[in-house]
C-alpha cells in the first residue's frame, strides 16, 4: 500500500465536504463556493481512478469497494455533524478534520521524500500538483491570516505552503532522473 496515493485519493474526496460544511456553517461564501467545484472535482477524481485502477488495487487500502465505503462514512459523519450540533461547535469539529485531511492532501508527494534524496530523482513528484498546492496555500494563507483570521484555514495552508517549497525545492535540486543534482546548493 502506497501512503502517497491512498492519502491523496481519500484527501480530494473528503477535504472539499468537510471544508465545504465548514463554509456553510460560517455562512463564509469564500469557502464554500470554492469547495463546491472541490467537491465536484473529487467525485470525478474518484470516478476516474476507480474507472482506470483494477479491482484491488494496491495504492488503496484495501479495495476499490472498501474505499468508497470508507469515503462515505466519512463524509456521512461529517454531515451528521453539521446537521446536529450547533454550528459553531460543529465547525470547531469539522476544521480539525478538515485540517487533517488537507495536510495529508498537502504532504502526499512527500512519503516519497526518502526514495527522493536516496534516487536523486524528484520523478515520483508531480510538478503540476505541487505548482498547485503552492499557489493555492499561499493565497488561503494571505486570506485565512489577514482577513478571515481562523486557524482552520491558514494553519493546514501554511504547513501546505511550506512543504510545498519543499517539493519545488527537490525538483530544482533533483529534477526527474537522471541521478545528477540540477543546481549546485
Amino acid at each position: 500500500m502506497k501512503w502517497n496515493e491512498e492519502s491523496k485519493a481519500i484527501s480530494y474526496e473528503i477535504s472539499p465536504c468537510v471544508s465545504f460544511e465548514i463554509g456553510v456553517l460560517k455562512k463564509e461564501s469564500r469557502v464554500w463556493s470554492c469547495n463546491a467545484v472541490g467537491v465536484i472535482l473529487g467525485v470525478y477524481y474518484f470516478w476516474a481512478f476507480t474507472r482506470y485502477s483494477p479491482k484491488s488495487s494496491p495504492t488503496l487500502p484495501g479495495s476499490v469497494s472498501q474505499h468508497a465505503k470508507s469515503c462515505f462514512d466519512i463524509v456521512l459523519l461529517s454531515i451528521m455533524i453539521a446537521m446536529k450540533l450547533p454550528g459553531e461547535k460543529a465547525a470547531a469539529i469539522l476544521g480539525k478534520m478538515g485540517v487533517g485531511f488537507c495536510i495529508a492532501l498537502f504532504a502526499s508527494p512527500l512519503a516519497a521524500l526518502k526514495t527522493v534524496v536516496q534516487n536523486k530523482s524528484a520523478k515520483s513528484i508531480p510538478l503540476s500538483f505541487t505548482l498547485a498546492t503552492v499557489v493555492n496555500c499561499f493565497l488561503w494563507s494571505v486570506v485565512g491570516v489577514l482577513d478571515m483570521q481562523d486557524v482552520n484555514i491558514y494553519l493546514p495552508c501554511l504547513m501546505g505552503l511550506a512543504i510545498g517549497i519543499v517539493e519545488v525545492l527537490l525538483k530544482l535540486l533533483y529534477g526527474n532522473g537522471d541521478g545528477k543534482p540540477k543546481m549546485a546548493v
